[in-house]
């Protein structure tokens, strides 16, 4: 037998080994390239929760003054147009003083 063949009983598995080794280097190089991948997107993710809440806030925000405005342009509607809404307004605010006063007597009551 020669010294070569003795060294090498089995090329083929020599050369399936290195296609194993070669296979397993590129799987841990891809795991690692995932998982800066996957780093960057929670970090991003993070970044778009905390604007979507400001901007969330901002809305709400934008949502009450509105509701202000359109209050005050109701009531100087009502007082330039001849006061009939804006005594829609206080009847209704009166009766429901009248009404949680009347609640709270029952409730009072019932104690």
């Amino acid at each position: 037998m020669s010294a070569n063949a003795s060294a090498n009983p089995n090329p083929s598995m020599d050369s399936a080994l290195a296609k194993i080794a070669k296979l397993e280097l590129q799987i841990s190089e891809l795991q690692s390239s995932l998982n800066s991948r996957i780093n960057t997107l929670d970090a991003e993710l993070k970044r778009l929760r905390l604007l979507d809440a400001g901007l969330e806030k901002l809305g709400s925000q934008a949502d009450a003054m509105l509701c202000n405005e359109a209050l005050v342009a109701d009531m100087m509607a009502s007082i330039t147009g001849g006061g009939t809404r804006l005594e829609a307004f206080t009847k209704e605010a009166e009766e429901m003083v009248e009404d949680l006063t009347k609640k709270l007597g029952d409730s009072r009551g019932s104690e």
